[in-house]
């Protein structure tokens, strides 16, 4: 068995403070580290001149735990165990470096005195006590009268035991114990029923995790069983532990131990010792959705309005201040009478009405909670209404000569409801989560894939589309020109290009294009066993790389063409031979070194000889071959390389991403707007008194990444998947 490693110079001092009793107790009274380092260090100079070696205060013998030094590892326990040897009566105490007060010059001869005497030794100190008093603070059931003596109350207990399997199964029990007993017996009880489970159980291999610190020390023999109440538990307990090959205790704090507590706390409140054992079942509910709520409404629509039985008067904030203005009169409860004296120095009557006087010494009218609600509709949305915000609405309100104490939260609120504030709310640019960028662990394993066009004007040929496709690792690039996009051609495409030169990659990337979404492209991908993903609408950042080699192609073409714009599909390979052959900041590298392990030799490098040319045209074919079998040994590498500069280009702009993150999440249920479609951030689409935003409708589905899928008040589904950056929460 296994313990973990305990501060056993802190648990003395600990040990010293509670139980010496006469002037060592008054020296060491208010003690808690930087004064205590000098004393010990006194002590220790002192044990040195009386030749006295610090040893160990517990002994590790065979078949027991002994404590070990700060630092080591917990110490392994075997089957055979014998009682527990805690204390060495031959030797001084030892203690840790305390922060202590400053003390004279002669008390601190009295205590390291007190320290040196070897009649003050740890065992005979925890022997005058029982062991309750070592951990009296984590025993609820506990009193202390002036004399500092412990006196544990027996009561009713329950216990709980959770076991959790390899495969992160849970196995949850509750017992109620038929008899009262204090903390620690309870405790000991959990532990043993624990104990009995798994033997019955076979379970060869355990780690028991507990809160005690009394009885995890005990059973790991830290810490001497002195109570004989507690004693038969112990030796119950060692038994039951040698029938368990391999057992390993830990203590963790209380606050990790929830589940287990509830057990316990429900066993102990629900159980009756007279009734038979309690069944409880804890079942999942979903909340009432928006959609639930209008659907009751329209079944069983309301007769009236509902009225609270709660009287006005009661609920009037004026009526306190009014009493004690009128007829002197107060509250009974003497803190809330204070305050109303000291509050209404900022009120007075006038012909029966209450006004406050505010800090700029005007007089405002004080309203009830329904003038208060008139007035705050009157203004934001009647007459003289502007649709204002509600700090603004609270200003105009104070101007007009009213006041409640509910002001600014009131015109928050109406504010935040009003239907017309929200639709035509302002575009929301940024970002609700952060990036999760896409990294290839290797060439060729996910690509993605876009439509370039329709082109104006189109080829000579008449090319009016390019369909291209990027690799997420190397960053090498197919495209080619087609007259239409249909499903035939995008298969052909990628059956020719991509899967009979590179191979059958892991995942592609393509947005939600028809072209791209049918039987026979669904067909294509299972029968290969191709993760085909498809980006949100309205969202290209999902497929940036695509979208990125896009506009670098389109740049390009359009600065290869001079005089006849209509020739740019025979532009389109050196534009493609162009972008291959160029270096990538993202890998450090050019997507050609990358594919082939060398760089590509270039039309000018032949016109003017460059240094590897001239090189490769002195050495012989067998020189140039070990060097091409050189460059393809490092390839590798220089693939390991490539993959390193790219996880750090992703993490630096994931990091700069990340800064205008404001997180905007919804969950599902709840009621959003989506800004109106077509969605164009950049630019207002239609007249100019039309809706920025448009709904509401509800979150049916949350997925991975920040995207939902929404449905309306009917439950049609109106779009595809949405990204959460197009979404605002809508107040009703």
């Amino acid at each position: 068995m296994k313990c973990e490693p305990q501060l056993q110079e802190q648990h003395a001092i600990e040990i010293l403070l509670k139980n010496i009793h006469g002037p060592v107790a008054f020296l060491l009274k208010g003690f808690t580290i930087k004064t205590f380092e000098k004393l010990l260090n006194k002590a220790s100079s002192l044990q040195d001149s009386k030749k006295l070696k610090p040893q160990k205060v517990f002994e590790k013998k065979s078949g027991t735990v002994s404590a070990v030094d700060k630092g080591k590892q917990p110490i392994n326990v075997q089957a055979e165990r014998s009682p527990p040897q805690f204390y060495n009566q031959q030797q001084p105490a030892k203690l840790s470096i305390y922060d202590a007060l400053i003390l004279s010059k002669e008390l601190r001869e009295a205590l390291i005195k007190a320290l040196l005497d070897p009649n003050i030794c740890m065992a005979q100190l925890v022997a005058a006590q029982p062991d309750e008093a070592l951990c009296s603070r984590r025993v609820p059931e506990v009193s202390f009268s002036d004399e500092d003596i412990c006196l544990v109350i027996p009561g009713k207990a329950g216990i709980g035991l959770v076991f959790i399997t390899p495969e992160k199964g849970l196995l949850r029990y509750s017992y109620h114990l038929l008899e009262p007993c204090t903390n620690n017996e309870a405790e000991y009880e959990a532990l043993i029923t624990g104990l009995e489970l798994a033997i019955s159980m076979e379970i060869e291999e355990i780690k028991i995790f507990g809160d005690s610190q009394l009885i995890i020390n005990q059973v790991a023999g830290i810490y001497k069983v002195l109570k004989p109440k507690l004693l038969p538990y112990y030796q119950y307990t060692m038994k039951l532990l040698e029938q368990i090959p391999n057992v390993t205790l830990y203590r963790i704090p209380r606050g990790r131990n929830s589940m287990a507590d509830a057990l316990a706390k429900l066993a102990k409140e629900l159980a009756c010792i007279e009734e038979e054992p309690i069944s409880i079942e804890v079942q999942g509910r979903k909340i009432l959705s928006p959609i639930d709520l209008e659907y009751i409404n329209k079944i069983f629509p309301s007769k009236g309005e509902i009225v609270l039985a709660i009287d006005d008067e009661t609920v009037d904030w004026r009526k306190p201040f009014i009493d004690y203005l009128q007829e002197n009169k107060l509250p009974h409860e003497k803190s809330a009478a204070d305050q109303i004296k000291r509050r209404a120095l900022s009120y007075t009557l006038i012909n029966g009405t209450l006004y406050r006087r505010s800090f700029d010494q005007l007089w405002l009218r004080c309203l009830n909670k329904q003038e208060a609600q008139k007035i705050v509709t009157e203004v934001h949305a009647g007459l003289c209404g502007a649709h204002q915000s509600g700090p603004k609405m609270k200003m105009k309100i104070k101007r007009l000569g009213y006041y409640w104490p509910s002001m600014i939260n009131d015109c928050m609120s109406i504010a935040r409801r009003c239907h017309q504030c929200q639709v035509h709310g302002v575009v929301l640019h940024q970002p609700p989560n952060v990036l999760h960028p896409t990294i290839a662990s290797w060439p060729f394993e996910s690509w993605g894939t876009d439509i370039i066009g329709p082109i104006d004007p189109p080829s000579s040929k008449g090319h009016r589309f390019i369909l291209a496709a990027t690799d997420y690792f190397s960053k090498w690039a197919e495209a080619v020109p087609l007259r239409e996009v249909k499903t035939h051609n995008v298969l052909q495409f990628f059956r020719d290009h991509i899967v009979y030169r590179f191979g059958i990659p892991r995942r592609i990337i393509s947005d939600n294009g028809p072209s791209f979404k049918s039987t026979k492209l669904n067909n294509f991908a299972k029968r290969h066993n191709i993760d085909w993903r498809y980006s949100t609408s309205y969202y290209p950042q999902a497929n940036g790389l695509a979208e990125a080699f896009n506009k670098t192609l389109v740049g390009i073409l359009k600065k290869s063409l001079e005089d006849n714009k209509r020739q740019w599909h025979e532009k389109l390979g050196e534009a493609l031979w162009a972008y291959r052959t160029t270096y990538r900041t993202p890998t450090q590298s050019t997507p050609f070194a990358l594919v082939f392990g060398a760089e590509a030799v270039l039309p000018l490098e032949v016109q003017l000889p460059s240094l590897r040319v001239a090189v490769n045209n002195s050495i012989t074919s067998e020189q140039n071959a070990r060097l091409r079998l050189e460059e393809l040994e490092g390839l590798e590498e220089k693939r390991l390389q490539a993959q390193q500069n790219l996880e750090l280009y992703k993490s630096r702009m994931a990091q700069a991403h990340d800064k205008l993150v404001r997180p905007r999440t919804f969950r599902v249920g709840e009621l959003v707007l989506v800004l109106r479609r077509p969605i164009l951030t950049h630019r207002r689409f239609g007249g100019k008194f039309e809706p920025t935003w448009e709904g509401p409708f509800v979150v049916e589905k949350v997925y991975q990444g920040g995207s939902y899928q929404l449905v309306d008040c009917k439950g049609d589904r109106p779009m595809l998947p949405i990204n959460g950056r197009f979404l605002k929460k809508y107040y009703v």
